[in-house]
């Protein structure tokens, strides 16, 4: 009797459990209270510690770190990992209020605090400065707006003004390169606010020649949003209202060309495009596919050729679109790119579209919008479920008076799940947001990140650069320097095992 009562016994239902009899083939022989009491034990079963990545933020199992980085670096970085969390909660924890002006205070100390001064050397420095308030400055204006058309060199004109005087507060500077970027074409458009003989702003690098500001001392290099004048003298307030960023002991004068490109707005726009838009999903192991597809356009651009790039890091199968074979040979040999459709050879969207779908056969999940156009239409077309877009530009319509209106099919984001966001760096290129310049200078430093560049002296051929962004004459990045660089510090002597590593590599070379 009592046997058969434990027979027909039946445990009642914990919430925890769900109806599992499908699950479990082998259980089906099983007598019911057995698979319950099973279920039970595996839904209350302890789940293993998880420790967050200093790389993204996010948690992550020891097994997952180990599978990531390899068994020793996993384990070392998961103990690092929680001797954080330990120190972390040793710390009393604040009220929000309390922790936000604890990280106010600490944001105003660190802004505060006066950075480092530049190494000089003074005899090199007053030459410099000599040279540069030995002529007056030169500015390049716009005659008048540009509504439609190629843009040419009867459009500019160059005036000089003498160099201003250096007042407290204030400091000279010397502008290296200039940059030239397709999303100048709508500045000069009457519709976007362009006067007759306005002058002409975009990106610069330069270099601090004489300072009375306490922020910034000579030898000091910067990248700003500024107007085209050779020589300029500004205040910390000019900077505040426009966007800067400090290259002082990231670049030099050989390399200063790089702040205009990799480590300038191209740099920052396709750092956030692809991590913070695009949000590309984290390889298994560091080295292997992630299992996503990357669509790039204008691929061998400024920003194109970053970011392939950046997603061949991240383990993306990488798809670009460029015009013409030697283009299309450049991204694949030097950025890596998996393929490459040379978009001149397609008449419209559904040859540009064939064209990708064989490429990827199941379709792309990411696609980083630089051109708008059939590129546009074909890229929407090859999306998977859940694929996201990132809208950097559209340089296709760029010298047309109107954009073309856009058939977007809204509902065809609904079930997909589609996501499209449009964006601009300047948070990003300010430090505001993420960490690209961090970031950029360590994967180009390491030698993972190629760049090309298509670079011309002068003021007065920036025109002449800024009209081979839409005749497709430029190659990489278009930067305009402004002659002869002299130096600020006096060169080092090497020493004995530089100078024979050096000639031991070009011995390898030849």
């Amino acid at each position: 009797a009592i046997l058969a009562q434990v027979a027909s016994f039946q445990a009642p239902p914990h919430p925890a459990v769900t109806q599992t009899r499908s699950f479990h083939s082998r259980s089906a022989h099983r007598p019911r209270c057995h698979r319950q009491k099973t279920l039970l034990q595996t839904a209350m079963a302890p789940r293993p510690e998880k420790r967050v990545c200093k790389d993204d933020g996010v948690k992550y199992t020891l097994k997952e770190f180990k599978e990531y980085y390899g068994e020793k670096k996993g384990q070392k970085i998961w103990e690092a990992a929680g001797k954080a969390a330990e120190k972390a909660a040793a710390k009393p924890k604040a009220e929000p209020k309390a922790k936000a002006k604890a990280k106010a205070k600490a944001k105003a100390k660190a802004q505060a605090k006066p950075p480092r001064k530049p190494k000089v050397d003074e005899e090199l420095l007053a030459k410099a400065l000599e040279k540069a308030k030995g002529s007056d400055a030169k500015t390049l204006h716009l005659i008048e707006p540009l509504d439609e058309g190629m843009p040419e060199s009867k459009h500019f004109k160059i005036e000089s003004t003498p160099v201003p005087e250096v007042k407290e507060g204030s400091f000279l500077l010397e502008l290296l390169a200039i940059s030239a970027d397709p999303y100048m074409r709508g500045s000069i458009k009457s519709g976007s606010g362009a006067t007759a003989g306005m002058p002409m702003k975009g990106f610069v690098v330069g270099r601090i020649l004489e300072s009375k500001c306490p922020k910034w001392f000579p030898g000091d290099l910067l990248g700003a949003s500024l107007p085209y004048t050779t020589v300029q003298v500004l205040t910390q307030e000019d900077l505040d209202k426009t966007v800067s960023w400090r290259l002082t002991g990231v670049l030099n004068d050989s390399n200063y060309t790089l702040g205009a490109g990799v480590l300038g707005m191209p740099g920052s726009t396709a750092w956030a495009g692809f991590f913070d838009i695009l949000k590309p999903k984290r390889a298994p192991k560091r080295g292997e596919p992630n299992g996503e597809t990357l669509f790039v356009s204008a691929a061998s651009g400024a920003v194109g050729q970053l970011v392939g790039q950046l997603g061949k890091l991240c383990g993306c199968k990488v798809i670009g679109s460029a015009g013409g074979p030697e283009k299309c040979a450049t991204i694949k040999e030097k950025f890596g790119y998996d393929h490459a459709i040379d978009y001149k050879t397609c008449k419209d969207a559904d040859e540009l579209k064939a064209k990708l779908k064989e490429c990827a056969p199941d379709g792309i999940d990411m696609y980083f919008e630089n051109v708008g156009g059939m590129h546009w239409d074909a890229a929407f077309g090859s999306l998977k479920p859940k694929g996201r877009i990132a809208v950097c530009g559209v340089i296709s319509q760029y010298n047309d008076s109107s954009f073309a209106a856009s058939s977007l099919p809204l509902w065809a984001l609904i079930y997909p799940q589609i996501k499209i966001e449009g964006f601009v760096c300047f948070e990003w290129l300010a430090g505001k947001k993420g960490h690209f310049l961090r970031d950029m200078v360590r994967y180009w430093k390491k030698g993972q990140l190629q760049t090309t560049e298509t670079i011309m002296d002068g003021l007065d051929k920036w025109p002449e650069a800024f009209q081979s962004l839409f005749t497709g004459a430029n190659n990489g990045k278009v930067v305009v320097t402004l002659g002869e660089v002299l130096p600020l510090r006096a060169p080092r002597e090497k020493k004995e095992e530089e100078k024979k590593e050096e000639e031991k590599k070009e011995e390898e070379a030849k």
